[in-house]
């Protein structure tokens, strides 16, 4: 269990963090001041040994690490005909492999007038035996939820919102051509909508890393 505690200020803020384990008492695991610096951070870029071993669940997330191109067909909304995408996407262990960071653009399209950038992260969680997703996107779109490993497939279920909007989405992934394949498709409700089929296409492992 633990406490935070943060104080803001203009270009700093202190964070004091208390954690109890086992029902012992509080103790503080951290105490510090973060000021702000000119230049940019990104936790996916540490490199870095790992302070605890990783989850062996990990291990079987290990197949979608790696550059895919993408194609396939994307719906915006209910009602919306389905439209010809193409994409890429660059998936990667951090954190010394404790989580796994997945990146996703789609190109400008007559179905997206403008690129669709999403970033979503991957941890397992042995309290709730599944893996833990949380996303983001340019589109306004944020959700949380779990995935599981099922036979050959993974299948995710989430909730959030789109633009202050409740959606509801269900996903599935199954490798193909010896894991350097994927299909994937996706449901989603929006609102007080029914589901409709809002993504389905293919990924393949590309030869040379590309950055987005």
């Amino acid at each position: 269990m633990d406490s935070y505690g943060v104080s803001s200020y203009k270009d700093s803020f202190k964070l004091l963090v208390k954690a109890a384990e086992n029902g012992g008492d509080f103790f503080t695991m951290l105490e510090g001041t973060y000021k702000r610096s000119q230049k940019t951070f990104s936790a996916a870029d540490v490199k870095s040994g790992p302070m605890a071993p990783p989850s062996e669940k990990m291990k079987a997330v290990a197949g979608m690490v790696g550059s895919w191109t993408c194609k396939g067909t994307f719906v915006r909304g209910p009602g919306a005909k389905p439209g010809d995408i193409t994409g890429r996407a660059e998936i990667r262990n951090v954190l010394g492999g404790h989580a796994l960071v997945r990146e996703f653009e789609i190109d400008p399209s007559d179905t997206l007038p403008m690129a669709y950038k999403g970033i979503a992260y991957v941890i397992w969680s042995p309290q709730k035996n599944c893996y833990l997703v949380f996303g983001v996107s340019n589109s306004g779109e944020a959700h949380v939820g779990r995935m599981y490993h099922q036979g050959d497939s993974f299948v995710f279920t989430g909730t959030g919102v789109s633009d202050g909007t409740p959606i509801l989405s269900r996903s599935v992934i199954d490798f193909t051509d010896d894991g350097n394949g994927m299909k994937v498709w996706s449901e989603k409700g929006i609102g007080n909508s029914k589901t409709f089929r809002s993504f389905e296409g293919e990924f393949k492992k590309a030869k040379q890393e590309k950055k987005i």
